[in-house]
């Protein structure tokens, strides 16, 4: 029995996309090669694993019991592949981070000043992103790191380690209609419009108890600069967080909303997320080190 990374990899991709076809595209490979090279596997195992008599590629109960072997294997081989990279212990040239705009904080800013000091030669790029094309930078190698506040876990082929949270606090402009009320209830949410940062058509979820969307209507936008200005001009309310809404609240230009009769009641956690298969540089490495230290907060 002769099992490869290559074949392994075929199998995954093809759970994980659906078909054959879409694993080949996924991989830059043609689809013979990828159903091949799961019928070897197969073959190798002398285990079913999928069932081809639809349409699609089913798993079968074999397969369904191998999936989680099989991802652990490639896992580890991303993180054999990324501890020899450290072994070099390069610094990289240039250090490209996605950054969702909603979690750029002065603490972030400070940690990138002592990043600075360690390697006053590194050049840094950061990019704005949501959370869908914050996985998509990292994916195409454009970004290296992301600082991301996306409320669903991302998919397997990414790590990712918690940084911080935030609190986010419900406000909306001193004209608007609930700055002046005196109760509220989910209906109250419901009948205003809400601002939801999000980005493209992809759902996401805080990690709490309540989704993003509370209102029947809804106002989207990928930037949370925006949100904030929609905010301010009474278009509807929003939950951001408390460092950005912290000064229109003390100017008046916004009002503060309770929720379950406890104002700032929502968190957003914050990840710092990366793609298994490409090993952190030095400078990377160093960063993640430096958010994930909690003595330096």
């Amino acid at each position: 029995m002769s099992i490869s990374l290559e074949q392994i990899s075929a199998f995954v991709a093809t759970v994980d996309n659906g078909s054959f076809s879409a694993a080949a595209r996924k991989l830059g490979k043609v689809q013979s090669v990828i159903s091949t090279a799961v019928a070897n596997l197969e073959a190798d195992l002398d285990l079913q694993l999928f069932d081809r008599s639809g349409r699609y590629p089913v798993l079968t109960a074999d397969g369904e019991a191998m999936l989680a072997r099989a991802r652990r294997v490639l896992i580890e081989s991303d993180r054999l592949v990324a501890h020899a990279s450290e072994l070099h212990d390069t610094l990289e040239p240039r250090l490209t981070i996605a950054i969702e705009s909603m979690v750029m904080t002065n603490s972030l800013a400070r940690v990138f000043r002592q990043l600075q000091q360690s390697f006053p030669l590194l050049e840094i790029e950061i990019l704005s992103a949501g959370a869908d094309r914050i996985l998509r930078l990292l994916e195409s190698g454009r970004a290296q790191l992301a600082i991301s506040g996306q409320r669903m876990l991302p998919p397997p082929e990414f790590a990712f380690v918690n940084y911080s949270s935030v609190p986010l606090c419900l406000v909306c402009g001193a004209s608007h209609p609930m700055s002046s009320m005196n109760s509220f209830s989910l209906d109250t949410y419901a009948s205003h419009t809400q601002i939801i940062v999000t980005s493209g058509d992809v759902p996401v979820y805080f990690r709490g108890n309540y989704s993003d969307r509370l209102a029947d209507t809804v106002w989207l936008t990928e930037n949370a600069p925006s949100a904030l200005m929609l905010a301010k001009a009474g278009v509807g309310w929003v939950a951001l967080p408390e460092h950005m809404v912290r000064e229109g609240i003390k100017s008046g230009e916004l009002v503060e909303l309770p929720f379950d009769a406890e104002p700032g009641a929502w968190i957003q956690a914050i990840d710092i997320i990366w793609l298994r298969s490409q090993p952190l540089g030095k400078g990377a490495r160093t960063l993640v080190a430096y958010l994930t230290d909690k003595t330096r907060k």
